[in-house]
């Protein structure tokens, strides 16, 4: 069964996924039979890879405002993700495994930060619901159909909204809430800050974060950034001493670390990452807009920017461009970019973006919104 459950997954464009998933829907056709179970709640986490993003900030709300009135569900598609994250109150199941279909077919409601599988026979009386995992920016698919099984789509800001519906054509209900996941970076505690601090190494440290987006091909030369570099810049420019760290995309072919950084790909809640952050470096990742929360310093490293448009994701959403962050194409820029940082300009960019494109969840509410809608309709 695992085998035919994956083909959901596989890069196939032509008309035989079509068909493959026609069948698999009709052979899974009896389980329409299985009774929903009211209070069964099944959270789809980055096809199995963690315990993390939108659905991680959900299920903890769940847990602490509910108690055991709900089961919680997640998937895993490694035993580790299990080990990591292991508490009395989540069940595991295997990811592409039948476990995985039966929670499917049998939860009262449905919470996933990607797409869900098309071929499960869903029930009018179940309710869907796609937190997705960033702001929009980027193509990504045949958005109209991965999407039309929801029920109803969080929004992180305006633009997002218009791109939901607007390009990617989707047209169940929209929930202008912002993403429940960064609520906490409107509540965190200087305490959480320092017990972060200390988990990843960097106790006393000002941190820059290194975090782009995966590449499609896997390709890594685009990640040159000159860390050495980097770091004896910030501790000229800034004082104090620094870290530059490394997290690579949890999608991306690792190679390995450029020497001046040490590496927190493996660190799975990226929030918390942003939270001790002080600078922020990216590509074309969401990451820019949740950081961007707190006003902190960005900036946008796009050294291949010409040839992820043309063999990677296709045209940008929007031009880059108008983007409020500092672009730079190479190293020099960057460290040009960074040296001639100015705040009040930054704020006021960031303030300009936010009025014209709007943003959502300026109170950290963001998770109770949601979850009130999936619960209560």
């Amino acid at each position: 069964m695992d085998c035919v459950i994956a083909c959901e997954y596989n890069a196939i464009s032509n008309g035989g996924f079509m068909i493959k998933e026609k069948l698999l829907k009709l052979c899974l056709a009896p389980l329409r039979l299985l009774p929903i179970k009211e209070n069964r709640i099944v959270f789809i986490c980055n096809r199995g890879g963690g315990f993390c993003c939108n659905p991680k900030y959900m299920a903890q709300y769940i847990h602490e405002n509910y108690g055991s009135q709900y089961e919680i569900i997640f998937f895993y598609n490694d035993e580790s993700v299990v080990k990591r994250n292991n508490c009395d109150w989540i069940t595991w199941k295997k990811f592409d495994g039948f476990g995985y279909i039966e929670a499917l077919v049998t939860a009262k409601y449905i919470v996933s930060n990607i797409t869900i599988p098309r071929f499960v026979p869903y029930r009018r009386q179940q309710v869907k619901m796609c937190t997705w995992h960033g702001s929009a920016f980027k193509g990504t698919g045949d958005m109209e159909y991965n999407f039309d099984k929801y029920d109803v789509f969080l929004a992180e800001n305006e633009l997002t909204y218009k791109v939901i519906r607007e390009i990617w054509m989707y047209r169940g209900e929209i929930l202008r809430t912002g993403m429940p996941r960064n609520d906490c970076l409107f509540n965190f505690t200087k305490k959480q800050i320092k017990n972060i601090k200390e988990k990843i190494g960097v106790p006393e440290e000002h941190l820059l974060l290194y975090a782009p987006t995966f590449r499609d091909k896997g390709d890594a030369d685009c990640f040159s950034v000159d860390f050495l570099k980097l770091k004896a810049h910030l501790e000229d420019i800034f004082g104090g001493s620094w870290q530059v760290a490394f997290r690579y995309h949890p999608l991306q072919k690792k190679r390995n670390l450029p020497s001046g950084c040490i590496d927190l790909s493996t660190y799975e809640d990226m929030q918390e990452l942003l939270m001790c952050t002080d600078i922020l470096v990216t590509d074309y990742s969401s990451c820019m807009w949740d950081f961007s929360l707190m006003g902190k310093p960005c900036f946008v490293y796009a050294s291949d920017i010409d040839r992820y448009i043309n063999d990677e994701r296709g045209a940008f959403l929007y031009p880059i461009d108008m983007l409020p962050f500092p672009l730079a194409r190479n190293n020099d820029e960057l460290v040009e970019r960074i040296v001639q940082f100015n705040r009040k300009e930054y704020e006021e960019r960031l303030k300009q973006f936010f009025k014209e494109w709007g943003r959502y969840n300026y109170d950290g509410t963001a998770t109770k919104k949601a979850v009130d809608r999936l619960l209560n309709g």
